[in-house]
């Protein structure tokens, strides 16, 4: 009803109806064309405990001591901010008027039990007395919201003696305390958030929430901080270091007092959240680069003068918000990762700030008076605490915070922190549409806002580009190679692909040659190592770079231990094949009775071929006598038992003991049928000397341990 409708003034009045008159009294003026006046008396009259004869008065309604403690604890006295005002009168309203309103009528007992009642039903139990009016509802409250609703009922309690009231003592006493909640867990845990997982997340962010998110992340900043920033509180020095000033906050609305001690409302206000929250803060190079990007595109004109008064975080749809919206949007991005990627799929905004306080406070090269300040937090009387200066005493302690987020960044693959993304701000009408046409022309040449979904290259694309293997390829997304998610798949732009491809141009990365050795990262690490190839370190992805001759010596290696595990065997599984222990198997070995492999892996361990344990197994079956296994017959002829029935009714072939048959009649059979079957190993058995001995080379064992021959003739 003022005359400035954006101003908003609250008053109190003692009654209902005292307030409807004042209503009443100034539409009568407005229809007159005159402006309302402000009420002459605010609020209620005080409460005294006695009267002007001197006798005590009688107690007063729990309403009117409510009234008067809130009038003197925020409104006179100033203990707390006009929001917080705001807040505790409505949970007064709530919570305590309705319940409490005859507390003051019943003894110390009675009220006792009523407040006890209040204090379970809220937690969602039952209460303790019959004929309580108290009952659980649905909503059942936090132990620290309950222990805000008791602090106001013990403070207007504690205000009423204080004026003389003999008002006994409901709630006092450790034993009246508020519960934890029935059915809910006690605390939410805040998932800890990477730096390489907030890079995922900002590619599922527009522009301005990512710097939102960076700032967030990298400074930890409160998000009320961030908003509050202007662009005048960001500058570098001559060294092109960035500094950020935190003096205020923004993007929602504030209850303020005037010098008039009126309550006005404003999406700005010139102050920390506490008196330690103004601070200066060194900023990581890559993020000063975004900022710098940011002022460039939407705050400058097109004479290049900066608005040095505009807020930092460009607004979207008005220009005293934007938190709401940014929460919404971080709460959609980190949901929409799954949770591969993060640990839950709620993340707060302050969650951010968490995890910027633990990086700090788990690096050696930061001191905890640092890492405090850098956060806000009073830290006493050091350096810290003095005026605000850019001298090089000020930035010698700013500087190890902002090295170690660099570090962190580093550690994450990132060489920018301005993350592709496809979406769009839902803009309203600020900024005007001539400059969001330009601004978002310099998005998309910088290549930070991309315009043509169409034109981007999948994971699958970009693995025939690099010649890697698919699972290779999306692990670059997006910490190596920039890149958004549309339906739920990486993609990325060609130029992004080609850049990271010319990186590798002569080199392999040491995890695609673990890939085309089929053995995990640590086996191709230790093969390199004991081979003495040193690797370069890549400096945008972090990652061990090999040079083509490097990768292709280490995929011989691999390829000659594959080799040698599939024609012999460790002491221990030969021990194991043969029933016997691992002794025996060395003497039968210096006895020649087995054979040991010339060649070892890196263990040097003694291999044992496996030809010689499958004829030393003969052996042991068939009592010395030699023979061949029909299942080996069978296989390398590929003949069917019938045939094989058939030849030994012919007396082509002689039966042996144990479904075998005689090396002689085979033989003789393969020279003049099967010539090809003299040089394999079939009739390669001890102490029948007839082929020769190079053929057990090609021999191996499957997996049920019988000799197998290698691409065998099939019958003709």
């Amino acid at each position: 009803m003022l005359a400035d409708s954006k101003k908003r003034v609250e008053y109190s009045f003692a009654t209902e109806a005292a307030g409807q008159r004042w209503i009443d009294e100034q539409l009568a003026r407005r229809a007159e064309g005159l402006e309302p006046e402000k009420p002459a008396n605010r609020g209620v009259a005080p409460l005294r405990a006695v009267g002007p004869d001197g006798e005590p008065l009688p107690l007063p309604r729990f309403a009117d001591l409510a009234r008067a403690w809130h009038r003197e604890w925020y409104e006179e006295m100033h203990n707390a901010g006009p929001d917080r005002s705001v807040e505790a009168w409505r949970d007064i309203e709530l919570h305590l008027l309705p319940n409490f309103a005859y507390l003051l009528d019943t003894d110390l007992e009675t009220g006792r039990a009523m407040v006890k009642d209040w204090l379970r039903t809220m937690s969602g139990r039952k209460a303790l007395s019959d004929d309580s009016a108290f009952r659980p509802g649905r909503k059942r409250y936090a132990r620290e919201t309950a222990g805000g609703f008791l602090w106001l009922l013990r403070s207007m309690l504690a205000f009423g003696r204080t004026l003389g009231f003999d008002i006994p003592p409901y709630a006092e006493g450790k034993g009246i305390h508020a519960l934890h909640p029935v059915g809910r867990p006690k605390r939410r845990k805040a998932p800890l958030v990477s730096v390489a997982t907030t890079a995922e997340i900002a590619g599922q962010l527009h522009v301005i929430h990512q710097l939102v998110l960076w700032l967030l992340r990298l400074c930890g900043l409160r998000i009320s901080e961030s908003y509050g920033l202007l662009v005048g509180d960001f500058f570098c020095d001559a060294e092109g270091d960035g500094f950020l000033l935190a003096a205020a906050q923004g993007g929602r609305t504030f209850r303020q007092r005037t010098d008039a001690d009126e309550v006005e409302v404003t999406s700005r206000k010139e102050a920390g959240k506490t008196d330690s929250a103004y601070r200066l803060i060194a900023l990581p190079r890559p993020l000063t680069a975004l900022i710098s990007t940011v002022i460039e595109i939407f705050h400058s004109d097109a004479e290049g003068r900066i608005d040095t008064s505009a807020r930092l975080i460009p607004p979207i749809r008005a220009k005293d918000g934007g938190q709401v919206g940014f929460r919404n949007a971080l709460r959609v991005a980190a949901a929409s990762l799954g949770q591969s990627a993060v640990e839950d799929t709620f993340i707060a905004p302050h969650d951010l700030r968490k995890s910027f306080a633990t990086d700090l406070a788990w690096s050696a090269e930061v001191s905890g008076l640092v890492a405090r300040r850098a956060m806000g937090h009073r830290v006493g009387s050091d350096v810290f605490d003095l005026v605000y200066t850019l001298d090089s005493r000020l930035k010698e302690h700013l500087a190890p915070v902002a090295r170690q987020v660099e570090r962190e960044i580093e550690t994450a693959g990132l060489t920018t922190l301005m993350v592709p993304t496809v979406r769009r701000p839902a803009y309203g009408n600020v900024p005007d549409p001539e400059h969001l046409a330009v601004i978002d022309v310099e998005l998309a040449s910088i290549g930070w806002q991309i315009r043509d979904r169409a034109g981007l290259l999948g994971v699958r694309d970009v693995a025939g580009l690099l010649h890697m293997d698919l699972g290779a390829t999306r692990r670059l997304f997006p910490s190596k190679i920039p890149g958004v998610k549309v339906g739920g798949e990486w993609r990325c732009r060609e130029a992004d692909a080609l850049a990271f491809a010319e990186r590798l141009a002569g080199c392999r990365m040491l995890v695609d040659v673990a890939t085309a050795g089929c053995v995990d990262y640590h086996t191709a690490y230790r093969t390199m190592k004991r081979l003495g190839i040193d690797p370069k370190t890549d400096d945008h992805s972090r990652t061990l770079m090999l040079l083509s001759d490097d990768a292709a010596l280490i995929l011989a290696e691999l390829d000659r231990l594959d080799r040698l595990r599939a024609r012999s065997v460790k002491v221990a599984q030969a021990a194991a094949m043969l029933r016997t222990s691992e002794s025996m198997v060395h003497y039968w070995a210096r006895a020649g009775r087995l054979a040991y492999d010339a060649e070892s892996d890196g263990s040097g361990s003694k291999f044992v071929t496996r030809i010689s344990i499958e004829s030393k197994r003969a052996d042991r079956l068939g009592r010395g006598r030699p023979r061949v296994l029909l299942a080996d017959f069978l296989a390398a002829t590929g003949f069917s038992e019938s045939q094989v029935a058939a030849l030994v009714a012919a007396r082509l072939l002689v039966r042996a003991r144990r479904d075998g048959l005689t090396p002689e009649s085979v033989y003789s059979w393969a020279a003049g049928h099967r010539p090809d079957l003299l040089a394999s190993p079939l009739l390669y058995l001890r102490g029948f000397d007839h082929p020769p001995t190079a053929a057990r080379d090609a021999a191996c064992l499957d997996s049920h341990g019988r000799l197998t021959i290698v691409d065998a003739p099939s019958l003709q």
